[in-house]
């Protein structure tokens, strides 16, 4: 029997208490039943996720149905019903067309369920009606998107416009707070702001001011267990410590590339914790020497096991450092301990996490655990769509709200209380997704050859790209000489130190003594 998935999206909750979902679901239902397919259980849901930027496409459920028939996952001849073609996308009608036309060129028959269309590769070749049918379906789609998109980039145009006036969001630096219609400062994080400026225009380096703040125990600003040096950093090149508020404006591209490009500086926007001389002084000064490593950062990592170790004492991260006359001898050790925060000062040998790593990867790729159900995660994820699409419809609702009554304090509240609940879900709805990615046999099939292949070239970053993609973290547990990994769609597997890498590494160490 022909299998058949179905894919349902929706935005607003006034559609899913339209019945908008169930709608959708049972359609898909009849259909599989009326045309004796098989439906699969495993629905592609993207709620809450929008088609006219084209990010269910790029980022969502439907890119995961995608790249599942590229691998092979799904097979050719597969139908996907869909209520109807908006549904799939919303973007620019020759990219909407172009998108119908990748899935059925991989194999699989859409099916628009309101209508009862059929499109297929020879449909689209043979029948200009249903190519022009679609295109105009597109056309209509993209229009009514665009039209709300405009509404609601001019309500926050106004908003940015009337910043100097009104604050724009209750989002603010975590040394201040909002009071009204403005901000205050919080007097103890402040002082927090002002001792960390101070000490850099004496000469104090990043980590020399979080070693510092982590020996005094001063509070962290967030959810941090302690301070580092990113975020002092991140503190000493903040405008906002001056007053100064940057708002931004989301471009898209006609790829469909997000860029937030920032616009004229508000001055006076924030209270001010330190003076402009201050800040151009430490700023001047740092200039030439700091430079923030993004995702996107060109330099290749410090070792196999960047951004993965870590510590079997405080499950913090592990860094590299360098020991010896010419920093010749690398080794591991906690950053807690590092900035001492507390931990275990323990030096572990790079060459021997990194050759154990090295002579027991074939081993770590055929135990790699498999076969885990995904129905929990299913399941939660569907709950977590439909709470993110009712508090999405909230937040655009109290924000109509507050440009109608800018008075209020309590909408505002409410707007700032409904956007940190949508980061929280978001970051929720993420993680499973992820997890659910994971738990794909051949995606994770495919990333262990490409793990395999990268140590076999050696190719350093290729390795810890790999890893990353595979793994949460690796525990470097010098209590039992051994490294313990943490796979990202759970289990775990563990190899001990290997005894000829660590009579190596003795032999070196003896030579350069």
């Amino acid at each position: 029997m022909v299998k058949a998935y179905s894919y349902l999206r929706f935005s607003t909750v006034e559609q899913q208490h339209g019945d908008s979902y169930r709608r959708q679901t049972t359609m898909a239902t009849d259909y599989a039943v009326s045309h004796r397919l098989e439906l699969d259980e495993r629905s592609y849901q993207d709620l809450g996720v929008s088609a006219f930027r084209g990010q269910n496409a790029e980022t969502g459920r439907l890119s995961e149905f995608l790249e599942a028939v590229r691998v092979g996952a799904i097979e050719q001849g597969a139908y996907l019903l869909v209520e109807s073609l908006d549904r799939i996308s919303r973007s620019k009608p020759r990219r909407a067309v172009q998108l119908l036309q990748t899935i059925c060129d991989a194999g699989i028959t859409v099916v628009t369920l309101a209508d009862g269309r059929v499109y297929d590769s020879e449909t689209l070749d043979d029948d200009p009606f249903a190519f022009m049918m679609a295109f105009m379906l597109a056309i209509r789609a993209n229009e009514e998107s665009a039209t709300k998109s405009r509404r609601l980039k001019a309500a926050w145009g106004n908003k940015r416009v009337n910043a100097s006036q009104k604050p724009v969001t209750s989002i603010c630096p975590q040394w201040l707070r909002r009071a009204g219609d403005s901000f205050e400062l919080v007097p103890e994080r402040a002082e927090v702001v002002r001792r960390i400026f101070d000490m850099a225009a004496g000469g104090g380096g990043q980590h020399a001011i979080a070693e510092a703040l982590n020996k005094d125990a001063v509070p962290v600003f967030g959810r941090g267990r302690m301070w580092h040096r990113s975020y002092i950093a991140k503190i000493l090149a903040n405008v906002a410590s001056i007053g100064v508020y940057i708002p931004h404006e989301l471009e898209i591209d006609a790829l469909g590339k997000k860029r937030r490009r920032p616009l004229a500086a508000v001055e006076g926007y924030y209270p001010a914790v330190i003076s402009p001389a201050v800040f151009a002084s430490v700023n001047d000064a740092r200039r030439g020497t700091f430079s923030a490593r993004g995702p996107s950062s060109s330099r290749a990592p410090a070792h196999t096991l960047a951004g993965l170790a870590r510590c079997p004492e405080c499950e913090s991260a592990m860094t590299r450092i360098n020991k010896g006359a010419k920093g010749g001898n690398p080794y591991l050790i906690c950053t807690k301990a590092k900035a001492a925060a507390g931990c275990r000062r323990q030096h572990v040998p790079l060459a021997l996490v990194e050759e154990t790593m090295a002579s027991n990867v074939e081993r770590l790729v055929e135990e790699c655990p498999t076969g885990a159900s995904t129905e929990s995660l299913e399941q939660s994820l569907v709950v977590l769509d439909i709470s993110r699409d009712q508090l999405l419809d909230r937040a655009r609702d109290l924000l109509e709200r507050s440009l109608e009554d800018p008075k209020s304090l309590t909408l505002r509240a409410a707007v700032q209380d409904a956007d940190a609940r949508l980061g929280e879900l978001d970051a929720e709805i993420e993680h499973v997704r992820a997890k659910l990615r994971e738990l794909s046999g051949p995606l994770l099939i495919s990333r262990l050859t490409t793990l395999r292949e990268a140590f076999r070239a050696g190719d350093m970053t290729q390795m810890n790209l790999a890893l990353r993609r595979l793994m949460l973290s690796v525990t470097v547990d010098y209590r039992q000489g051994a490294l313990r990994f943490q796979w990202r769609h759970g289990g775990q597997s563990e190899f001990t130190y290997d005894g000829g890498a660590l009579l190596s590494w003795l032999d070196s160490a003896s030579a350069h003594a």
